[in-house]
Parts: structure tokens; sequence; C-alpha cells
């Protein structure tokens, strides 16, 4: 079992959840009418996983999931790179960001640019560099404001602390826990 300050809140959306299985079930319909039948159903769901492990993760999210992974290692000045990269990729891609769920089967509540500010402010944070990270921050809240996320991580940073990831509460009734990624958004999302 991973140490408390492993775990992350990944925030899902119920209406992304749902929206996010149009990807596979046109996936599926698309295999039932060109296959036929059922045995044209499991090859629209094998495309769908591989458009999903593929495509999306290996393409769109790559500098995103890379971020993750160099985060749960501790490798936070690596990471802050990976983010600022997703950061100008997802600045280009704004309406693929919005339409994530029906385009990308992805259910994540936030953007993925705002993640990826949200990710930098945290290794920044990690890396004891809290005035830049309190500057992402208000970037932040600027795109979103009365953001909980981004005013509680700027409250931790002005406060002195090392940002840690929070433990669910209150505030994130709806999330879900999750081991070994940075505080928001996840390698696969």
């Amino acid at each position: 079992m991973a140490e408390p300050s492993s775990y992350t809140i990944r925030p899902a959306s119920g209406a992304g959840a749902l929206l996010s299985t149009a990807p596979v079930l046109l996936f599926c319909v698309l295999g039932f009418v060109l296959g036929g039948g059922e045995q044209g159903i499991l090859w629209g769901a094998a495309a769908f996983l591989l458009f999903r492990l593929l495509f999306v993760r290996r393409v769109l999210l790559r500098d995103h999931a890379r971020g993750v992974r160099l985060t749960a290692r501790g490798e936070f000045e690596a990471a802050l790179g990976c983010f600022v990269r997703s950061e100008a990729v997802w600045a280009r891609r704004a309406r693929l960001d919005r339409y994530r769920a029906l385009l990308m089967g992805s259910s994540v509540r936030y953007p993925f640019l705002f993640l990826s500010i949200y990710n930098q402010a945290y290794v920044l944070g990690r890396l004891s560099r809290g005035p830049e990270a309190v500057a992402q921050l208000e970037r932040l809240e600027a795109m979103s404001p009365g953001s909980a996320l981004a005013g509680g991580l700027r409250d931790l940073l002005q406060a002195g602390a090392s940002p840690r990831s929070p433990e669910p509460g209150p505030s994130t009734e709806r999330a879900q826990v999750a081991d070994h990624s940075p505080p928001h958004g996840s390698s696969t999302d």
C-alpha cells in the first residue's frame, strides 16, 4: 500500500463519464455494421482499445503522461518540462480539449490545459519555487474563477507548506482516489 502522501485525487465528472462511453459505442457500432454481427462488435471494441491506448495515450497525452510518471518518481524538474510542453500542446488543441469525453473517451473533469498548468504549479511547489507556483495558480484562477483546486494549492503554498496530494474530504466528494500520480490528471485520461 502506498503512503498517504502519494495518494492523489482524480476528479471525474458524471456527465463526462457518460459521454466518454460514446467513442467505444461508436467503434462497436461501426464494427457491427462493417464486420457484421457480434464478431464485428468485438472488433470494434478492440479497435477502440487500440485507439485509446496507442493514439490518445501515446500521442495526444504523451507529455502529460510522462510528467505524471516523472512526478510519481520524484523527478520534479523533468516533470515540469513535460507539463510545460503539455500546456503548449493543449493551448493549440482547445476544441479537442473541450470535447475530450466525446472525442477521446476521457471523463476527467478539468481540461488538459488546466491540468498542465496546475501540475506545473504542483511540481514548482515541490521544487521550493513557491512564487512561480503561485503565479501559475493565479493564471488558473483567471481561467477558472473560484477553482477550489487552484485556491487550495495556492493557500497551501502561501502558508509555506510543501504541497502533497490532498486527502479526500468534503470538497472532493465525487473524486476517485488513486496511487502514484501528480495531484490532478492521470496518465490514462
